[in-house]
């Protein structure tokens, strides 16, 4: 761990980049912009999910106490927002290795498997194995990825010399003897394979005089450190190292800021911050506290959330300027190696680490590249020259990577076809040989989930903030809206929209009425879109962001109400019968657009578009 903090701040690590400079305009906001804008592979079976549960959080069950942190919905909702702010750092890509075309891919720690199936829809011809201790993972998944719970520090029933690429990420914590699992990836990565592990440090860093000793945050901070070092945390350092004495060759080091908060000036660095800010103040501060303080601290409950609420408050303010970094490893087994497996054995391994092992240069093999990238990297080329020639039958479009007209890179996944079901039973009659349709029921509402709406409108029904995400994550979530859907489909008019959503958030909940219902119905579905999007899979029997679906379809008003704004209404139903079409309820999505696409054909002969919406 770095050394403890000095009264003149937190000193950065040896092998830092250059300080962050701070945005100054908001020094003394005491809120700034947070309130703002903010191996045994088993089967998952019910011993599996038969969770433990400690301090109000969920904890997984197959091989406990393996693992500090939660696996309940909250944690899964911090795994998601830790990919992204990985992806922010990787200027949207999902690894830094440049990868040529991987054939079967390994997820260590998957976690919610939104990396794993980000990169099976990357790479249609893959096969991606995703390993984690919780079966967390979504059911709904691309066809070439599957999830094994699997507890990695155990041998691996895989094959040797298996895997074009292993893939690691924020496992600090769930694993003791790293020397063994990085003897575990290069036994089963191919000659000529490519490994990433990629870590954030577990530490935080201030280069000026904004921590103070006496504030919360450095009594937490200091708690952390003294708690988690003996357990291995802070590994990010040392694994240089431990990829080197292993044989990875071309072993390529790339360590990146990452800011708590949105303080500093780069406008890259500030999106990030606020990124991370929201994951680490609502979501990673009690993951990462409560059962280590508890259960190696004496703490209780109580006193960590006491605890916990003080640094929170301390940090929605920008006036401490913390930081912290993610080092990312990429590396290749040697093409052609001699080494008998008995080389990567255990007890060969850590001979190897105590000669060679130790120093704090990681040797001319490493390369150092620690810079912010704030240039965005180049687009590839097109799909179609990168992609195997094995295509996926069941999109309509290859994956690829465009530049946008300020040059950021876009990722464009595969686009499943409307009849996405009927093209699947086409498939298997194609290869069955049959020449009729196969007589299965495809448009029957609840076989996939049984989502439950209210059968009477409640004319008493109020919104209190209670009901709401809270700032940071709304705006998280319709930017994910903005980013997977309305590139190509039309949800919501995005200036009128955001006018209703900073008076939500700067006056609070209003009483319902004409003026406003539509506009509440529109937000709980953009919000149900982000959240299906964002978790990808299902909780229990409905999937994510059912609940907003159900709060849209208890205030959506009859037709007279419609009348109010016409064209926000025709986008209310659109998107509806676009997330009910989505979660297998098409009979409902189909009604929703019949009857409201010929209400609104009839309504646009009749009145003049300039005099329906200011926004038309």
């Amino acid at each position: 761990m770095c050394p403890e903090p000095s009264t003149s701040g937190v000193s950065p690590p040896v092998d830092a980049v250059t300080g962050i400079e701070a945005e100054t305009d908001h020094e003394n906001d005491a809120f700034s912009d947070y309130a703002s804008d903010v191996s045994d592979t088993t089967s998952t079976t019910s011993s599996v999910r038969a969770y433990v549960y400690e301090n109000g959080r969920r904890y997984h069950s197959y091989r406990p106490g393996q693992y500090l942190l939660p696996n309940d919905e909250t944690e899964q909702d911090r795994l998601d927002m830790t990919h992204h702010v990985f992806s922010l750092t990787l200027n949207g890509d999902l690894c830094k290795t440049e990868l040529d075309n991987p054939q079967s891919i390994l997820d260590i720690g998957t976690g919610t498997g939104i990396w794993a199936m980000d990169i099976g829809d990357a790479y249609p011809s893959a096969e991606v194995i995703g390993t984690d201790l919780s079966p967390i993972q979504s059911e709904w998944v691309p066809p070439n990825v599957q999830f094994e719970v699997d507890d990695a520090t155990l041998d691996w029933t895989f094959p040797e010399n298996k895997f074009d690429f292993i893939h690691a990420r924020t496992l600090a914590g769930a694993i003791q003897d790293w020397p063994d699992l990085v003897g575990k990836c290069y036994t089963h990565c191919k000659a000529g394979g490519q490994v990433e592990i990629s870590e954030g440090r577990a530490n935080f860093f201030c280069d000026d005089d904004t921590l103070d000793k006496s504030s919360k945050t450095w009594q937490w901070l200091a708690e952390f450190r003294k708690l988690s070092e003996p357990l291995g945390f802070d590994i990010a350092p040392r694994l240089p190292d431990i990829l080197k004495a292993a044989g990875f060759e071309d072993v390529q080091l790339t360590q990146k800021h990452v800011p708590l908060g949105t303080w500093p000036k780069d406008p890259k660095l500030r999106e990030i911050g606020r990124i991370f800010r929201v994951q680490f103040l609502e979501m990673a501060i009690e993951a990462y506290s409560l059962a280590l303080f508890t259960r190696f601290g004496n703490w209780t409950s109580e006193e960590v959330q006491v605890l916990l609420a003080m640094v929170r408050t301390e940090l929605k303010s920008n006036k401490i300027h913390l930081y912290t970094y993610t080092y990312l490893n990429d590396l290749k087994r040697k093409a052609e190696s001699n080494d008998s497996n008995d080389h990567h054995s255990p007890e060969k391994r850590q001979n190897t680490l105590t000669s060679e092992a130790g120093n704090d240069d990681p040797g001319d093999e490493i390369t150092n590249n620690l810079s912010q990238d704030s240039q965005f990297l180049a687009a590839s080329t097109s799909g179609e020259e990168t992609l195997p020639n094995l295509k996926n039958p069941l999109v309509s479009t290859p994956s690829k990577f465009l530049t946008d007209f300020q040059g950021r890179r876009r990722f464009l996944g595969p686009s499943s076809t409307w009849a996405y079901s009927r093209h699947v039973m086409g498939l298997i009659r194609k290869y069955l040989g049959q020449h009729q349709p196969l007589e299965i029921p495809l448009n029957t509402d609840g076989t996939a989930f049984a989502l439950e709406f209210p059968s009477t409108k409640q004319p008493g029904t109020t919104i209190t903030m209670q009901d709401l995400p809270s700032r940071d994550y709304a705006i998280y979530l319709i930017n994910t809206v903005k980013f997977h859907v309305c590139q190509t489909y039309h949800l919501f008019e995005e200036q009128s929209f955001m006018q209703g959503f900073s008076k939500l958030y700067s006056e609070g909940p209003q009483p319902l009425n004409a003026e406003n219902k539509l506009w509440y119905v529109q937000y709980f579905i953009v919000m149900a879109f982000g959240k299906a999007l964002l978790m990808r899979g299902s909780s229990e029997v409905n999937p994510y962001g059912s609940e907003y679906i159900s709060r849209a379809m208890e205030l959506l008003p009859d037709v007279n109400g419609l009348y109010q704004d016409p064209i926000t209404s025709v986008e209310i139903c659109c998107g509806l019968s676009l997330y009910l079409q989505s979660v297998d309820h098409r009979n409902t999505a189909y009604v929703y657009v019949s009857e409201y696409l010929q209400f609104y054909r009839v309504l646009h002969e009749l009145i003049c578009c300039s005099l329906v919406s200011p926004f038309a």
